[in-house]
């Protein structure tokens, strides 16, 4: 049975937006209905999706709307009441236009867009077993010296926790669900999570960045996804006069921000004590260097960054649906 009668009511159109800073911004529109005579509230939902579908495209605009609820109230005699709400989320787009790596020819969201940026420099803790100086208690020939090895105990050498700079830095960014959910970008994420950057990403130099994985949340009904790529970062001390010390032994050495040195103590005796004192110094690479942006880590293209002057918003293409919000 078909219904008699559907009118929009003169408050349909009503609307809000709302900026959600990283991504752009939410748009909402409401369409209120009078749909009648319909025979109870299954029939009602049936019938009012010829009017209000699931998912429609703008007149003109091409943005792509999500019917996110739909409210029916009965008013008597079998009329509806329907409140259908759409919503859409509309990026920011980068005014650099269609540079680098998004994998399409024209500009818009065939693009990774940027969002947002945050970082934290409360450091890290770092175990050391060396101190910068060592003073003796009393100051005299019998008491032994360890050549700073910090914290000796028996045939140990404990060391201490010190706060070392160091930064957890993430960047945000809108990718079309066709690149945020494609095989070969999530492989590429995947692979490089755990490995250190080999040519200057941001103001990191190659070695500093340490890739720690990214995090994408698609909701079904949208055409993009925002994603989360997590880094952490350690300075380099490979220049002169920035060189890791070895206090006892007197070294200087090259050290990038991720590499790892320990010392290998040895027995030895002062006086009459039985002491531990540094012997050999050594330098491991622990991390893999890999090319991010030729791997698939497409925000790590030069040319893309996070943190430039965007336009507005603008019109984005998307699948088809029936029925138009204007």
């Amino acid at each position: 049975m078909s219904v008699e009668v559907c009118c929009e009511l003169q408050d349909s159109m009503s609307g809000s937006v709302t900026n959600e800073m990283e991504m752009g911004e939410t748009r909402e529109v409401k369409r209120r209905y009078l749909i009648g005579r319909c025979m109870g509230f299954n029939h009602c939902v049936d019938e009012i999706s010829r009017y209000a579908p699931p998912y429609v495209l703008s007149d003109g605009a091409g943005i792509f709307w999500v019917r996110k609820r739909l409210d029916v109230a009965g008013v008597g005699n079998r009329y509806f009441d329907c409140t259908a709400t759409y919503q859409t989320l509309v990026p920011k787009f980068d005014d650099g236009g269609g540079g680098g790596g998004g994998g399409g020819g024209g500009g818009g969201m065939e693009q990774p867009q940027p969002g947002g940026i945050a970082w934290d420099t409360t450091g890290h803790t770092e175990r050391i077993y060396q101190a910068l100086e060592e003073t003796k208690y009393p100051e005299d020939p019998d008491t032994p010296s360890f050549e700073n090895a910090i914290n000796v105990s028996g045939n140990a050498v404990e060391g201490i926790d010190v706060v070392r700079p160091g930064m957890r830095y993430s960047e945000t960014w809108v990718l079309p669900a066709s690149i945020a959910l494609a095989d070969a970008f999530v492989g590429a994420v995947h692979r490089l999570t755990g490995t250190v950057n080999d040519a200057k990403f941001r103001v990191f130099e190659p070695g500093e960045a340490l890739f720690m994985g990214g995090r994408c949340q698609w909701q079904g009904d949208q055409p993009y996804a925002p994603v989360t790529f997590e880094f952490e970062c350690r300075p380099n001390q490979n220049t002169q006069g920035n060189m890791w010390y070895t206090p006892g032994l007197g070294y200087e050495i090259p050290k990038e921000g991720w590499e790892y040195i320990w010392i290998k103590y040895q027995d030895s005796v002062s006086g009459s004590n039985l002491i531990k004192r540094p012997q050999y110094v050594y330098k491991n690479k622990v991390f893999e260097k890999r090319d991010w942006f030729a791997q698939g880590l497409l925000i790590a293209d030069p040319a893309k960054k996070v943190g430039r002057t965007r336009s507005g918003i603008r019109g984005q293409q998307a699948p088809a649906g029936g029925g138009n919000v204007t």
